[in-house]
């Protein structure tokens, strides 16, 4: 299978689009290729049909914005999710350094109240602190 198709297997042109395919939910019936060529610019998909080239290129694209797309909702809602102020504006870099700061500050802390724990348990009843 071409590299570059690998990951449009799971969807169908219309999902690529933006539109559902209500007929067909099946997984069996999304796009899936075959590695054999029936000319230099067609590729056989699994209905056994023939796509161009440029009908390739065009799935491709809609799946690459679909994912970019789908990435970038993810950031926002991951900035969303840090402590961090808002009218500031961060590289998706800086989200997920600043990510994951907060999430091992919290590791930490969240061991040192389980030590902090332990050891209270382990104190004699009778002792208070």
């Amino acid at each position: 299978m071409p590299a570059q198709l690998h990951h449009m297997r799971e969807h169908s042109v219309p999902e690529l689009i933006g539109e559902r395919d209500d007929e067909d939910d099946d997984e069996d019936e999304s796009l899936g290729y075959d590695d054999t060529r029936q000319s230099p610019d067609k590729t056989m998909a699994s209905d056994g049909t023939n796509m161009s080239s440029s009908k390739i290129r065009t799935i491709h694209k809609l799946a690459e914005r679909r994912r970019r797309r789908e990435m970038k909702n993810l950031f926002d809602t991951l900035r969303k999710c840090l402590p961090v102020d808002k009218s500031i504006r961060l590289s998706k870099w800086e989200v997920l350094k600043k990510a994951v700061e907060i999430i091992s500050a919290q590791d930490a802390e969240i061991h040192m109240l389980r030590l902090h724990l332990d050891s209270s348990k382990a104190l004699p009843s009778n002792v208070t602190q």
